[in-house]
């Protein structure tokens, strides 16, 4: 019997080999499941197992004989078909999971790159601010020592007999003294800094490079899942065909019946699992579920930013004080008394020996105005220009330690209604229509999208501005529906963990009709809502 029918012997052969394959990828690919799943926060579905022995042509023949035996192998037969579809389904739930931890490990690369790279930038500022504090030092220490340790601003002040400068002096030298030790001070503060941010830059390294091996694991993971998910697709197409027919062998129908009578039964099963989903939403939404932070290279808070200035000079110069005159009040209408317009006294001027010379200036004599008439006549007197001296410059002021950075947020649609998600429709579907766009894990636009990138494209076209993975674009939304109350334009999610994470998304276009990213074997389009398999009992709305 087994030399009459070489071809179905054969064709089970080589499915054992395949499911065997299938089996012990599966079993290896196990550890590495579970160390990325605990790393980027996701749980992940097992992975498919071996497809069972199908029935041999003899054996479908011999059951047409026994109606009870015939009954069985009926049964069997559909078990096996629907088995298959189960297996693909749970592949196609592993490839999309890990995708979705590749996608979200390399946004964490990304951040880790860039937060390295500032580091780096702010660790050579860093250096640069403790080099010119250093100089600064070296300069006061090079006047004190040509001046016996005592500096020459002092020097002029203590020397100087002028009488009504008692009170500049005193404060004059405590600034001197109060700069002098800023100088000292902000030497120690740059020699910390630069410590610090070469500190926190090679931290930054670190972390980076965690984040590359993370990435680079959850990437050959994806790759994995990948394959077991192929495989799994093309053990279905090859047995489902000879399935059904025995289908139609057993019940003396057409295979075109059979197929249509699998698939309507398929078609019920989604619908079950969909009308499920509706039922577990509550009337009220309940609070969004925290995102899962992924366990990434952690960064340290970053130390304080440098100042952009440079440090302040060691030496205070003293400004030049300038009277302003006192406004003439303006006389009665009984009796005019002149009025007296007060010149201010002009600035010494300083010259550079230790001994100041003072240039006495003789103050003009007030100018009195005879008053006949209610109004005096004022007279202008020249006003001699004081001597301009250049002010200190005040010591920088570190800046506050920054913030950490939070995870950026969504940008707000300019519209809201239709205005948002009408062009993300149009786009959608004019995208799913054109065989030149398919579907590609991780995407690479304009040409190939995964789910995510497909919506976040979609969105962008009516103003709104979605985060790059499905379980950011769930977290991030203002808005969680229940099933129940989908309304066009809203997304809707696939999840294997009851809301945790996300690895699949799509937008409903009303109608029970939603157009996403499938997968590869499916491509870009639309179909019914019940397709989104594991759907998540809440969709969102931006």
């Amino acid at each position: 019997m087994a030399q009459r029918h070489p071809l179905p012997v054969a064709f089970c052969a080589l499915a054992l080999v395949a499911g065997a394959s299938l089996s012990g990828t599966t079993a290896s690919a196990s550890p590495q499941t579970g160390q990325l799943a605990s790393v980027l926060g996701t749980s992940l579905p097992a992975s498919p197992i071996a497809a069972a022995k199908l029935p041999t042509t003899a054996e479908v023949k011999a059951a047409k004989e026994d109606p009870t035996a015939l009954q069985a192998m009926v049964e069997r037969v559909e078990s096996l078909i629907f088995d298959a579809s189960h297996r693909v389904a749970e592949a196609e739930v592993a490839a999309l999971s890990d995708q979705e931890s590749a996608t979200a490990a390399q946004e964490v690369l990304a951040e880790r790159n860039a937060a390295a790279e500032d580091a780096r930038r702010n660790a050579k500022a860093a250096e640069k601010y403790y080099e010119e504090s250093q100089e600064a030092v070296g300069q006061l220490a090079g006047d004190l020592y040509r001046n016996a340790g005592v500096n020459p601003a002092v020097s002029a002040l203590l020397t100087q007999s002028d009488s009504n400068d008692v009170l500049y002096k005193t404060s004059t030298m405590t600034a001197l003294a109060s700069n002098r030790a800023r100088t000292l001070a902000t030497a120690d503060e740059a020699a910390n800094l630069w410590s610090a941010w070469k500190d926190y830059a090679a931290a930054c390294e670190q972390a980076a490079e965690e984040a590359a091996g993370i990435s680079a694991a959850a990437l050959d993971e994806a790759e994995r899942e990948q394959a077991s998910y192929e495989a799994a697709l093309a053990e279905q197409e090859r047995s489902r065909d000879e399935l059904v027919g025995q289908l139609a062998t057993l019940r003396e129908t057409t295979a075109r019946e059979e197929a249509e009578r699998i698939e309507a039964r398929e078609a019920e099963e989604r619908e079950q699992q969909l009308a499920q989903a509706r039922e577990q939403a509550p009337e009220i939404a309940p609070a969004a579920v925290p995102e899962p932070a992924a366990e990434a290279p952690a960064v340290p808070t970053p130390p304080p930013a440098v100042p952009d200035s440079e440090p302040a000079p060691s030496v205070i110069t003293r400004p030049t004080p300038t009277k302003t005159p006192a406004p003439t009040q303006a006389p009665s209408p009984d009796v005019a008394p002149p009025t007296q317009t007060a010149t201010p006294k002009p600035a010494p001027t300083k010259t550079a020996a230790p001994k100041p010379t003072k240039t006495a200036t003789p103050k003009p004599s007030p100018t009195k105005t005879a008053a006949p008439k209610p109004a005096p006549t004022k007279t202008a007197t020249p006003k001699p220009k004081p001597t301009k001296t250049a002010a200190p410059a005040p010591a920088p002021k570190p800046k506050p330690t920054p913030k950490p950075t939070p995870p950026p947020a969504p940008a707000p649609a300019p519209g809201s209604g239709s205005s948002a998600y009408e062009p993300a429709i149009s786009w959608a579907v004019n995208i799913a229509n054109d065989d030149r766009y398919t579907y590609l894990y991780g995407g690479n636009p304009p040409w190939q999208f995964d789910c995510s990138l497909f919506t976040q494209g979609a969105f962008r076209q009516g103003g709104v501005s979605l985060p790059r993975t499905s379980t950011q674009q769930y977290h991030s939304a203002p808005v969680k529906v229940p099933l129940s109350q989908l309304k066009r334009g809203d997304l809707v999610f696939s999840t294997s963990n009851g809301g945790s994470s996300f690895y699949h998304v799509a937008i409903y276009m009303g109608n029970g009709q939603v157009v996403h990213a499938r997968n590869p074997s499916a491509g870009i389009s639309v179909t019914p809502l019940s397709w989104v398999n594991n759907i998540h009992s809440y969709g969102v709305r931006y």
